[in-house]
Order: C-alpha cells, then sequence, then structure tokens
C-alpha cells in the first residue's frame, strides 16, 4: 500500500465551520488557502514539519480565527509572521521554531495570554533597530519577547 501525504489543501476546507482543531503537521504542504480563516471556532491549529512559506492573513485579521489558542507552525520556511498575529488575543502556545524568521511584529506585545512561546532556530538579525514599519529586530524582538512573559 503507498501512503501520499498532502501537498495542498482543499479550498473547500472553509465549509467546515464548527471546526476546532485541525492538524495538518508532517505533510508537504506548501500553503494554506486562504479559506482557513473562516474558521472562527478553530483553537488549535498544527501545521508544523510542512514546507509552508507563511500563513494566510485571512487567519489573523479582524474576522479570522480569533479563537484560536494554539498554533504551531514550526519547521517551515516561513520568514515573515504578519503584524495581524496581534489580533489572537487568546492565543496561549505560540510556536515559530525551525523557520526563516527574522524579526517580530510588535503587534506581538498584545498577546497577552500567551504562556508559552517557542521561537528558537531562526536566524535573527541582531544589528538593526526596530523600524518604522513595528517590526522588531535583534534586542527589540527580545523585549517584544520579554513583554509576552510578563
Amino acid at each position: 500500500m503507498s501512503y501520499n501525504k498532502l501537498t495542498r489543501v482543499p479550498g473547500s476546507i472553509g465549509e467546515l465551520e464548527s471546526l476546532r482543531e485541525l492538524n495538518l503537521s508532517h505533510n508537504k504542504i506548501i500553503y494554506l488557502p486562504s479559506e482557513v480563516g473562516r474558521l472562527d471556532r478553530l483553537r488549535t491549529l498544527d501545521v508544523n514539519s510542512n514546507c509552508l512559506l507563511g500563513l494566510p492573513s485571512a487567519i489573523f485579521s479582524q474576522s479570522g480565527c480569533l479563537s484560536l489558542r494554539t498554533v504551531d507552525m514550526s519547521a517551515n520556511q516561513i520568514d515573515e509572521l504578519p503584524d495581524s498575529i496581534g489580533n489572537l488575543s487568546n492565543l496561549k502556545s505560540l510556536n515559530i521554531g525551525q523557520n526563516q524568521v527574522k524579526y517580530l511584529p510588535s503587534s506581538m506585545k498584545r498577546l497577552s495570554l500567551v504562556e508559552s512561546l517557542n521561537y528558537g532556530e531562526n536566524p535573527w538579525i541582531q544589528s538593526l533597530p526596530s523600524s518604522a514599519t513595528g517590526k522588531a529586530y535583534g534586542t527589540n524582538a527580545l523585549h517584544v519577547i520579554y513583554t509576552l512573559a510578563l
């Protein structure tokens, strides 16, 4: 029997309105459709160990997955987190380890309920200050993380 891993998520996934947990880990998914952002009851999103370059901004929008409590996007190729990640006011656990993230959006300071944050094994840029775009680099990124820990 052959076993094939997913390389894409069907666009009809947005029709699963009552879905509370979505685990797509350990596949070869390159992107998630923006329809995932319609899963407004989703509490857990696990997309670790894929080939994702990013997540659709619809997930983090004001009409997106604001019920999310746990997000694991580790072990992908993600290089940027959207500024709108700060909209996930119910988020308690975030794993962005083993990606290509170079900075953290300053909006992460609004994630006051976060109890667990894994950001290891990313190529942090150490010499750049916070920019006017709301991106926190180097030691300023550490300040964002410290703020979350309070």
